[in-house]
């Protein structure tokens, strides 16, 4: 993109990158950029870190030590916002104006340059499943009769209708404090509702710390059944469903995004070799196996 511009156009486009940033934002925009090791910026939400970010962007792309580029971020919805900030970067430079637009899929999650990367080691295409209706699903089957029965209800209607005199209830025994056996039994009530279940199944899709997460998914699946289920027929059918669905995945290899990242966090490809620069967006929020995919993004290759 630098050989776009012309010698005599560079000091107006390093003038538009500083236009609007502080003097604190400005001096991280004139950091050493490649082959300088780890930098982070740190502040208070709302202080511009994104800002700076975009701009940072704008002068990695006419830096002529900068050979390639990269930017991750932990959500879409955090990728979203750095596409934001560095289109407006490009806008406020003046690059914009000179036909000079930064790649888009060169601002990519986590999630998905793994899988990028991992398509092209295997040298074919992997299916990744998102663990929520694929797991989720089959886990409400299983459990809804459990669920019901230690709520003490029949239907989710009688649940619901009892959780909300419940609520009322709890509200009147901690406005009366001689009321602490009715509290005590309202919240061992609450405690063996659906949030409690939730709250184990969601694991399956927070896997991020864990070296191998989707032998854990599956390990999970199981222990939920086999302590969950009865002896009865229709449960014997949905934990055999749960069974074949869970050897099937091992079977065809099929990851999961959490597994995805730790396959390419164990992988021996380089995404960037020397000259190259990353940016992390919101890195205070990253995982274990997150921090596992920077260092092997970073690695030279």
């Amino acid at each position: 993109m630098r050989d776009l511009l012309a010698p005599e156009q560079l000091p107006t486009v390093h003038a538009g990158l500083r236009a609007s940033l502080s003097e604190e934002q400005v001096a991280f925009l004139d950091l050493p950029l490649a082959g300088a090791g780890l930098n982070s910026c740190c502040a208070v939400p709302g202080s511009g870190k994104s800002t700076t970010l975009g701009n940072l962007v704008g002068r990695a792309v006419i830096d002529p030590e900068v050979t390639s580029l990269l930017v991750l971020a932990s959500t879409v919805s955090a990728k979203n916002t750095a596409l934001v900030k560095i289109r407006a970067a490009f806008v406020d430079s003046g690059l914009d104006d000179l036909g000079i637009a930064f790649p888009e899929d060169q601002v990519r999650t986590f999630h998905s340059v793994a899988l990028r990367s991992n398509n092209a080691e295997a040298g074919r295409r992997l299916e990744v499943v998102s663990a929520q209706p694929f797991v989720e699903g089959m886990l409400d089957g299983v459990l809804e009769e459990e669920r019901l029965a230690v709520a003490g209800a029949s239907d989710w209607t009688s649940y619901w209708r009892a959780a909300a005199a419940c609520s009322l209830k709890e509200k009147i025994a901690k406005e009366a404090p001689y009321a602490s056996e009715e509290a005590r039994g309202l919240r061992l009530f609450k405690a063996v509702t659906t949030a409690e279940e939730k709250a184990t199944v969601s694991r399956l899709s927070g896997l991020g710390d864990d070296p191998n997460p989707l032998q854990t998914a599956l390990k999970i699946r199981r222990e939920i059944t086999n302590r969950m289920l009865g002896t009865g027929s229709a449960g014997s059918t949905h934990a055999r469903m749960l069974e074949d669905a869970s050897a099937a995945m091992e079977h065809a290899g099929v990851l999961d995004h959490n597994a995805s990242i730790a396959r390419f966090a164990g992988s021996e490809q380089a995404m960037l070799g020397y000259g190259g620069v990353l940016f992390v967006d919101e890195a205070q929020d990253l995982t274990a196996c997150q921090v596992a995919i920077v260092m092997a993004t970073l690695r030279a290759g």
